[in-house]
Formats: C-alpha cells, structure tokens, sequence
C-alpha cells in the first residue's frame, strides 16, 4: 500500500524549533488548547502562522494539526470578525454568542489559526467578546498570533518568539548571509529577529555599529516533546 508523503513548506530564518514545537502541541490531546504567539514587532508571529497554516493544510496533515479556518483578523471589527470565523466553520450565527452556542454544539473537534489580532480595527473587543468566549468551548483549539495579552478561559501556552530557543542560530546565520551584502552587523548582533536582521543586511559597509545585542525576554512554554519524524517536521 502507497503512503502518503506529507508536504512542509519552508519555514526559513531559523524557525525549525518555532515550527516543530507548534506541530508537537496540536499533536498533544493533553496540552493546553490556546496557544499564544507573541513578541515584539519583526520577530516573525505572522510569519509563523501562516507558515503553520500553509503547513497543516497539506492533504497528508494529521487529522490533529488539520485546521478548520486559519486566517487573518486584520482590519476586522468583533461582528465582521464573528461572521468570518462562523463562515468558515460552517456554523450559522452573527454574534458571539451564536457561534459559541453552535460550536458548542458540535460533534467534534476545531481547530482555528488567527493571526494580526493587534492589526484588528478592535482589538480588545475580539479579545475580550470572540477569542475570550470562544477558548471556554470544550474541543476548540487555537493557536493565536497577539502582541498583548489574550483574555482567555484557563492557563494558555505562550510561545515568545524572541526567545532563543524558538530560532537556530547556525540556521539563522546562514539565512542572514545569503542576504548580507556587505553590512557590517552580524548574525549574532541581529539574532533572532529577521526582521532586524533583514533592515541591518541593508546597513552599508562602514557603518558604525553598536557592540552590545539585544536583551531576550523569558517566558514560560508547554513540556515540548519535540517529533522524531521527518514527515512532521518543517524544513530548515
């Protein structure tokens, strides 16, 4: 019998570690069923979801990791936000409530991406109205990209992208290279932000630059157990 060859994408800069570690949580029935991204601007929380998005909608993916709607709050107020989460879950509701309600109702599991919480035209007010309610419903799991803090029902695992752990260094390294023409910062000054890394490629030769690199916040993370097969795990 054939087998089925599960497709990664790329996910560049670094970001294996970032990348695995999200695909073994949904993997994971017993880890925490909100997962937050954050950090600071440039450090690739975008980047990342939508990579996971494009990841896990390969036909190979794991019925575990295969999203039921994976999009973009940009722009989005709490009802346009509502409705277009609603529409693609296929639940019929125009508030928060009613969509509660209908997955609540439902006969298994979901699974939502969201990423530019922070670029919402309301973004306390889908925190606070749609996500908040949304994390209180059995069997509904989301991994969301937000700068602040998400208002939602228990303790969520919180990946902070600017932790060195989340990014490998030689892997970095090697991708700021093939783009550095010259700029007199190194990788190890830019580590391990790409976009900091991709405005100091810019930077000509000559520039005076300062010695010290950036500070790297801490934060608490689910017990990764990293998988050991290739077919699930990003390309470098």
């Amino acid at each position: 019998m054939d087998t089925v060859t599960r497709w990664m994408p790329p996910v560049g800069a670094g970001r294996r570690p970032a990348g695995r570690a999200l695909l073994a949580l949904l993997d994971d029935p017993r880890a925490p069923w909100v997962c937050q991204v954050t950090g600071p601007a440039g450090i690739g929380k975008t980047r990342l979801l939508t990579w996971l998005a494009t990841a896990c909608a390969d036909p190979a993916t794991p019925t575990r990791q295969r999203a039921d709607a994976a999009l973009s709050l940009a722009g989005t107020t709490r009802r346009s936000a509502t409705w277009t989460v609603a529409a693609r879950l296929g639940v019929r509701a125009r508030t928060p409530e009613e969509l509660v309600a209908g997955l609540g109702a439902a006969d298994r599991p979901r699974l939502l991406f969201l990423w530019d919480l922070n670029r919402s035209a309301e973004p306390e007010a889908v925190a606070d109205l749609l996500l908040g309610p949304l994390s209180d419903v059995p069997r509904v799991r989301m991994v969301v990209e937000s700068a602040g803090v998400l208002p939602v029902a228990g303790q969520p695992a919180v990946m902070v992208r600017d932790e060195p752990r989340w990014t490998d260094s030689g892997s970095f390294a090697s991708w700021y290279d093939r783009r550095r023409a010259g700029s007199p910062f190194s990788a190890e000054q830019v580590y391990p932000s790409p976009g900091l890394a991709l405005l100091a490629a810019r930077v000509p030769a000559g520039a005076v630059v300062p010695v010290d690199g950036p500070e790297r916040p801490s934060a608490p993370f689910w017990p990764l157990r990293l998988p050991t097969s290739s077919a699930s795990s990003p390309k470098a």
